[in-house]
């Protein structure tokens, strides 16, 4: 049989599209790890609303939720098409940004929460984990603001808690952490307003930071006392809080409720405030100090003067104020915490003059050096905000010619010359 020219286009024709379903085939079939049910990434939902995403071998993982019930339980295994999979995970932002879940049940099987997973559930109220949760991962539970108990000292496996976890949990009073715990994140508790007791009671890693004269766990900080994690007013403790041996800060303070932080060496760093800035040493105090005390006061619209008030306008006003011992000098590097890199930073003066600081400005934070009682303001002026006004300019020009461009031949065709 002679094929015809056409017929032997669409002959190479079937036979490519042949060959690119075989291939597709194969490639779905490789992904899959050996299991003839499910290929990776793909996602399969149980009779409670529950989906589940796959991962590899016999592992999925939870990654959303469709069900009426605002009560989630997952189970530790699913099946599927006559194969059983282990639930060994929570995906990330599995239910973010969800408005019914009440409560959720995680099986021991489950050994990861991933970033975002339960972020922002403004319902969910409490989380059980089981006892092989390994890593709770970025902002897992951050902004969830009704969100109150998880019991954590169930989970003997629980070795990371990233970045950020359970930022903004502002009904989370109380947390107990496991002995297993080796590592805390930065910033992992900020913005938990209500939060006054975290245990880490048998912790070879971390302890309870707590100021002499009052009994009430303030914090934790490293073992050797050198990191400090967490800090959290206590009602009724102090608002003057001194660090001695603390080298760095890896978390915020509410500023308006500790006054004043104390540290006692060099090198220290420590973040202030829900709008969390740093300072540190810098200069003539990077000398030794003998053991000499100094503190630092840097809070958001403390007693500042009415002219400082008005030139700030609704920009917050931060102030320095440092307090060395006798006979010390020097100047400190002040970092204010900001994620909009096209303000500017200012200081103000007590008659309401503004002058621009010099500031480098890195990892989300204005860096400047201040010695003597500062008022600072980070204001937006109108060419920062707009960075590429002029090439957004000639944008609008070349967009509008090409425009007119086309409203003219469209005329043209409709009604000739």
């Amino acid at each position: 049989m002679t094929l015809s020219l056409e017929g032997k286009r669409e002959y190479i024709l079937g036979a490519a599209l042949f060959l690119v379903a075989a291939v597709a085939l194969c490639t779905v079939l490789a992904d899959s790890d050996g299991s003839d049910a499910l290929y990776t990434g793909q996602v399969i939902d149980d009779d409670k609303g529950n989906q589940y995403r796959y991962t590899g071998g016999t592992a999925v993982e939870f990654c959303g939720y469709y069900g009426f019930s605002s009560k989630v339980n997952v189970p530790s295994t699913v099946e599927y098409e006559s194969t059983t999979y282990d639930v060994t995970g929570v995906g990330s932002e599995a239910i973010q940004d969800d408005k019914n879940v009440y409560s959720v049940t995680l099986p021991d099987s489950v050994t990861y929460i991933g970033a975002h997973a339960f972020s922002n559930c403004s319902k969910m109220s409490t989380v059980k984990v089981g006892s092989g949760l390994a890593t709770i991962g970025y902002e897992a539970f951050a902004n969830s603001r009704g969100f109150y108990s998880i019991n954590l000292q169930d989970s003997t496996s629980l070795a990371t808690i990233e970045d950020r976890a359970f930022y903004g949990c502002k009904s989370l009073s109380s947390l107990t952490l496991p002995a297993s715990l080796t590592t805390l994140g930065e910033d992992v508790f900020g913005n938990c307003t209500k939060l006054t007791s975290v245990s880490v009671e048998g912790s070879p890693n971390f302890k309870d930071f707590k100021v002499e004269g009052y009994g009430s766990s303030l914090g934790i900080v490293s073992t050797d006392g050198t990191v400090l994690y967490a800090l959290w007013y206590i009602p009724g403790g102090p608002k003057d809080i001194f660090l001695t041996g603390v080298t760095i800060v890896r978390c915020s303070m509410t500023g308006n409720l500790y006054e004043k932080i104390g540290m006692t060496g060099n090198g220290v760093i420590v973040m202030f405030g829900l709008k969390a800035g740093t300072a540190a040493p810098s200069g003539a105090l990077a000398f030794d100090l003998n053991g000499k005390d100094y503190s630092l006061t840097f809070t958001d619209k403390a007693d500042v003067p009415a002219a400082v008030k008005d030139t700030a306008g609704a920009y917050s006003v931060y102030t320095f104020l440092p307090e060395l011992p006798e006979g010390v000098s020097g100047s400190f590097t002040v970092s204010i915490r900001s994620d909009n890199q096209y303000y500017t930073p200012y200081v103000i003066s007590d008659s309401g003059e503004r002058s621009e600081i010099e500031y480098t400005y890195s990892g989300g934070y204005y860096n400047v050096t201040v010695s003597d009682l500062t008022y600072l303001a980070l204001m937006a002026d109108t060419e920062s905000l707009i960075p590429n006004a002029q090439d957004i300019g000639i944008f609008l020009i070349v967009a509008g010619t090409i425009l007119a461009v086309i409203v003219a031949v469209i005329n043209h065709r409709r009604y000739g010359a």
